[in-house]
């Protein structure tokens, strides 16, 4: 008995909203009844990549013979797409039928296809659509200009446009925009006006999710009034983009979610009361007095990213509500002080000099990833962190061989093991000399004994350093190096090391690494195959004896 066809409209049609366009299309062969279901299902998604690779439009240059039926073949194609989107939106109109979501993503040259994509615009707006996504692509010197309609359907709840001409918004009257419904709206590479969002946001009194990635503009401010509705703000501003642009200024009072990306362009926050987490990156416009006049105007932050923010060089934190804490990439950031008694998660992304000048008192586990400076203090600088505070995974980037000259001499000897500082994940990054490496093995060992330890693999000199680390892990069966010395090194410590997996940094899965996931991973195995692999991660096992309590030199 066939049961699937008996399935009702509305449960097939909520499989449907599981699956992609193109595995949908396959559910026709399944019976006549899933074919016609398909027909009325209100979720249209036109994508022009679906009917053929890249469908461009050719150009006036001349071509050879087989060039020439290449085009043929992609005018078709083209051709078959328009007709097959086109018979669609009539057929909805005809037989009455409802449209729950309207995407259509293609690349047109030519200006009658411009006025296509209107036409289908308004039968979608006809047939009461909730949820609108428009991405064309288009020469530089074509622009889209969407139906009037559009922007007074009392429908939209929905509203995602790219690629797409908004400046004629801001020579219209103020109620230009009427989407009373509109709860999302999404703007990318986008041309707008001076005046553009602020009538956007007026016309939309229920919005509550603003997007604003990478628009282009010839203006110098920027102003974005938040109605009360507005809880989420996503700002990516390109100075490529808005060459004009000086000065961004938000005023959203109920806002909770803000993310702000840019460079170059100052960007004055007015003060949020509800304002939860709050994401910078990029650029110059953060500086150290604009953090704190963050910081101190909105207390009920609850999450804080900071990344790549070059006029940073101090932070200043102290709050007791917030519980997620990322600073990332501020490579002029010079001092830290930070006091979050009830922090969840903490990461950060910088140099140890920065992370060890200040006060940090965060009682979650941390997940640091430092460069190291190689000063006389860099060492008990890296053991003092580690023996202070909750490291769950640090990752060390090592690309200089001055590593070497903290030692006396060209000799490194055995390092007296240091107690009590266990650490859940050591990622390794290293592109040094093999002069080097026995420096890096004494040195982190003696101060860090991890329970996994990740090695990044790029080139030669890095398989080099992993079978160097091989040949050291091995030694442990019978170390004789501390053999006049009361206390002892690390190799005296660690009862066992296996490779636990390799993880390849290439999309598809090279073949040796099919093979390696297929035998014990043995050093053998593991050595072989690397230059084939590419790039990508060693992870090892570390069982570690217990350590001594005490550390007498």
């Amino acid at each position: 008995m066939d049961r699937i066809s008996e399935l009702p409209e509305c449960i097939i049609h909520h499989i449907y909203s599981f699956l992609p366009t193109k595995d949908m299309a396959k559910t026709a062969l399944l019976s006549k009844s899933w074919r016609s279901k398909r027909a009325s299902y209100p979720n249209l998604d036109f994508d022009q990549s679906l009917f053929g690779e890249e469908l461009e439009i050719p150009g006036m240059h001349r071509r050879n013979a087989k060039e020439n039926n290449e085009q043929n073949s992609v005018r078709k194609l083209r051709k078959k797409f328009i007709q097959f989107v086109d018979g669609t939106m009539q057929r909805f109109c005809d037989q009455d039928l409802y449209i729950q979501k309207f995407k259509l993503h293609m690349k047109i040259r030519q200006s009658h296809h411009a006025y296509l994509v209107q036409e289908w615009i308004r039968l979608a707006i006809k047939r009461r659509v909730r949820e609108v996504s428009i991405h064309i692509l288009m020469p530089v010197f074509m622009a889209l200009l969407l139906p009037r309609e559009i922007f007074a359907c009392k429908s939209i709840t929905v509203l995602k446009l790219s690629c797409c001409d908004l400046r004629a918004i801001s020579f219209r009257d103020t109620s230009a925009v009427m989407l009373p419904c509109l709860l999302k709206l999404s703007l990318k590479h986008v041309s707008v006006g001076e005046f553009t969002v602020q009538y956007f946001l007026l016309g939309c009194p229920s919005i509550v999710h603003l997007s604003f990635k990478n628009c282009k503009g010839f203006f110098t401010n920027l102003y974005i009034p938040g109605p009360k509705s507005l809880k989420i703000l996503k700002l990516i501003v390109v100075k490529r983009e808005f060459k004009q642009l000086e000065r961004v200024d938000i005023e959203a009072p109920t806002l909770e979610r803000l993310t702000i990306h840019g460079d170059s362009v100052m960007t004055k926050v007015a003060k949020s009361r509800e304002l939860k987490s709050l994401t910078i990156k990029g650029g110059d416009m953060v500086t150290d007095q604009l953090f704190r006049e963050l910081i101190s105007e909105h207390p009920l932050l609850e999450t804080l990213d900071l990344d790549s923010c070059k006029r940073l060089e101090r932070i200043n934190i102290s709050s007791r509500r917030l519980k997620s804490l990322k600073i990332r990439n501020c490579r002029y950031l010079e001092h830290c002080e930070i006091v979050t008694p009830n922090l969840l998660s903490f990461e950060f992304d910088g140099k140890l000099s920065a992370f060890c000048s200040g006060f940090i008192s965060a009682p979650c586990q941390w997940k640091v990833k430092l460069e190291l400076d190689f000063d006389t203090l860099w060492l008990s600088d890296l053991e003092f962190l580690i023996k202070e505070n909750r490291i769950k995974h640090l990752t060390l980037s090592i690309s200089s061989d001055e590593i070497s000259s903290y030692y006396s001499g060209h000799k490194v000897n055995p390092l007296v093991i240091s107690p009590c500082c266990e650490v859940e994940h050591l990622s390794l990054r290293t592109d040094v000399s093999r002069s080097s490496y026995r420096a890096i093995v004494e040195s982190l060992f003696s101060i860090c004994q991890p329970k996994i330890l990740s090695v990044a693999f790029r080139m030669k000199s890095t398989n080099k350093f992993i079978k160097f680390l091989y040949e050291n892990l091995m030694d442990i069966k019978n170390p004789k190096c501390c053999r006049a010395r009361k206390q002892k090194c690390w190799r005296h410590y660690l009862k066992d090391v296996k490779i636990e997996r390799v993880e390849s940094d290439k999309k598809e899965k090279p073949q040796c690494l099919a093979c390696l996931e297929k035998m014990p991973l043995e050093w053998v195995t593991l050595l072989n195959p690397q230059p084939k692999l590419g790039g990508g991660l060693v992870y090892f096992a570390l069982n570690w004896r217990d350590l001594p309590s005490v550390n007498h030199e």
